[in-house]
């Protein structure tokens, strides 16, 4: 009788091609990209204040609208932050992430309050019905957004901070 046959053989090269899975190296990929995504969307919503122009009722109202367009990004960040963090085991990350947070829940609930004060101005400054309703839709999609955008952030920093302090324990 023979040895064993072998059906198909992995050549060399082959085996030289097959990366090793490593989860540590992946979360970290994912917190680092997480990091510049929040960098990159700060920088957009900076921008879209500067330079400062308060008591101007179209300033107030247009950069509003336009930092809640731009809200996704540094939100995304924080959360691929917070996922690489907590696969990691990094204490400091969710309670981090739950403060920066609360403070963008609060800067968005201030500018949601200035928006309003403001929509009623905007929709009066319109006559044609045609930019009135594309004025209609951008205050429907602003104020959904800067409701979903608190809840959606407390939810996710409420947990982030749970899970922080039960790793304490």
């Amino acid at each position: 009788m023979t040895g064993p046959q072998v059906l198909v053989r992995e050549s060399e090269e082959e085996r030289r091609k097959a990366l090793t899975p490593s989860p540590d190296m992946g979360w970290f990929l994912l917190g680092a990209v997480g990091l510049v995504f929040f960098g990159v969307g700060l920088f957009d919503v900076a921008l879209a204040w500067y330079p400062l122009n308060f008591g101007n009722p179209e300033y107030e109202f247009a950069t509003y609208s336009q930092v809640m367009n731009f809200l996704p990004l540094p939100v995304l960040g924080l959360a691929m932050f917070l996922a690489g963090g907590v696969a990691r085991g990094i204490k400091w990350v969710p309670r981090f992430v739950a403060v920066v947070l609360i403070l963008m829940t609060v800067g968005i609930l201030a500018g949601a309050v200035l928006y309003a004060t403001n929509v009623p101005l905007a929709l009066k400054a319109i006559k044609d019905p045609v930019i009135l309703t594309g004025l209609k839709k951008q205050i429907f999609k602003t104020a959904f957004q800067s409701v979903v955008y608190p809840l959606l952030m407390v939810y996710v920093s409420v947990k982030a901070w749970r899970h922080a302090t039960a790793a304490s324990r």
